[in-house]
């Protein structure tokens, strides 16, 4: 990932004039994705999420610092892009203070022996420590042109996993709108929980 791509998806793919503020690492991180298509949706994430952090800490789009954190799982270290003390957002967005103390995406997220999600969203606790990641959700995002045909076959592969896999469809799904979905599940999840 370069500066002139993160250009090109923030201005012409999502149609935004921003600028995230990213650390070597969060490009290098960033740069991990497979397809422009993977970026974008990564991009749209955590621009919704520093849109909410712009409003409750009234700092100006494009302020908030965007680093990366390392977590292990399936025994190898990874590293991602963090967002510590994030509940407050939850709060903010959809009424509810279910969400985690820090989120980390993961591209190319290893789920099984030759098999990947297009990224993992794990949450840890407040430090980030990489003891504390827990994978949440499996993220896949399925061009039209792409996975049109394979879209059966991929609710199979999803199903047998423990844990939600969101199967974002570049027809349906809005790059910028796509993570409140997240915390809807989190608020159900809450909700299920207190059943």
């Amino acid at each position: 990932m370069n500066s002139e791509k993160v250009k090109y998806i923030c201005n012409k793919m999502l149609e935004i004039d921003w600028q995230p503020k990213l650390s070597g690492a969060a490009m290098r991180v960033l740069g991990e994705c497979d397809t422009l298509l993977e970026s974008m949706y990564l991009f749209g994430a955590i621009y919704f999420l520093e849109s909410i952090c712009q409003k409750a800490n009234r700092i100006s789009i494009g302020e908030f610092p965007i680093d990366t954190c390392n977590a292990i799982h399936r025994g190898k270290e990874i590293e991602g892009i963090f967002f510590a003390s994030a509940w407050p957002l939850w709060y903010s967005e959809v009424g509810e203070d279910c969400g985690p103390q820090s989120i980390l995406f993961v591209p190319q997220i290893e789920f099984g022996p030759n098999y990947h999600h297009d990224f993992g969203i794990f949450y840890g606790d407040e430090n980030g420590t990489k003891e504390s990641w827990k994978l949440r959700y499996g993220i896949e995002v399925d061009g039209y042109i792409m996975h049109r045909d394979r879209r059966e076959k991929d609710k199979y592969r999803d199903n047998i996993i423990s844990y939600p896999v969101i199967r974002l469809l570049e027809e349906i799904h809005n790059p910028l709108k796509w993570f409140r979905l997240i915390m809807e599940k989190d608020v159900d999840y809450f909700y299920e929980q207190i059943d």
